[in-house]
């Protein structure tokens, strides 16, 4: 009878434990940078795969559990990580703090125009063909006024054709 007890007491304990691993609340922050630009800001937990984005003023609500990871991504911001612990975990507001990046290129050429970006001699530089159009071309009725879908009603209306 004993053995019973013990049995079932573990379960109960052992069921006890991985619903308070399990526990999660709703997460409130704030996304902060030195250049204000905290639009759109995607937040994701690596344990639950949940995610949200940032509102207008870097605010931000997700859904979390302990030994999670908050993971933060934006172009312009460098990745940022963090671990939910229990200070996070109780935590009622959380301020991250991101920090800019800024990706330089030492040089773009665009292929196969090789393209400078001074629009003055890369102009100079292209090889543009022939005007090609129904003036150009001399084809009959080039001159003609293409009429508005209005216009063609009236013009239909006038010549006693009625659709």
């Amino acid at each position: 009878m004993t053995l019973v007890k013990n049995t079932i007491l573990l379960v109960l304990v052992c069921s006890f434990g991985s619903i308070r691993g399990q526990e999660s609340k709703m997460l409130n922050g704030i996304v902060t940078s030195d250049n204000g630009d905290v639009v759109g800001v995607v937040i994701q937990t690596s344990n639950q795969k949940r995610s949200t984005i940032t509102d207008n003023n870097g605010e931000f609500s997700i859904g979390v559990s302990r030994n999670d990871t908050l993971i933060f991504l934006a172009v312009q911001f460098k990745r940022k990580v963090i671990p939910v612990n229990e200070a996070v975990f109780t935590a009622k507001y959380i301020t991250v703090p991101l920090e800019e990046f800024v990706n330089e290129l030492k040089g773009v050429t665009v292929q196969p125009y090789n393209l400078s970006g001074d629009l003055t001699s890369d102009l100079s530089n292209l090889n543009i063909g022939k005007n090609v159009s129904a003036e150009a071309l001399g084809l009959p009725n080039a001159d003609a006024k293409i009429l508005s879908q209005s216009e063609n009603k009236l013009n239909d209306a006038d010549h006693g054709r009625f659709v």
